[in-house]
């Protein structure tokens, strides 16, 4: 799925102007214009990206409440793991590694 962004035009006093362009619409005008099949290719890339990247963040703080379960003394089993109340301070911890992990693949994958 293409996210569409829209930028409102100006003219050149910068008064809003009458038309509407995506921000895809822009890119072509920098940057010409793509093969369909790659915009596509690239979509499905990303979004394949996107739900790994997921995956992994998910697997990141499973396998940080068994660490956490383990220290407690207590049993690391799914139905605990599913069963273990997060409370804020662990929250804004994965959150943070979360957004570091994510900074962390777009700025590699600017380099693709």
């Amino acid at each position: 799925m293409q996210a569409r962004f829209m930028v409102r035009s100006f003219n050149s006093r910068g008064a809003p102007g009458s038309a509407m362009k995506s921000l895809s619409d822009i890119v072509k005008e920098q940057h010409g214009e793509r093969p369909p099949q790659d915009d596509a290719l690239t979509d499905r890339l990303f979004g394949e990206i996107m739900r790994l990247a997921e995956e992994i963040c998910v697997l990141q703080d499973r396998l940080d409440t068994a660490q956490q379960l383990s220290q407690a003394g207590r049993s690391a089993d799914n139905a605990s793991i599913d069963a273990f109340e997060v409370d804020e301070s662990l929250l804004r911890k994965r959150l943070a590694r979360h957004q570091v992990f994510i900074s962390e693949m777009f700025e590699r994958l600017k380099t693709v």
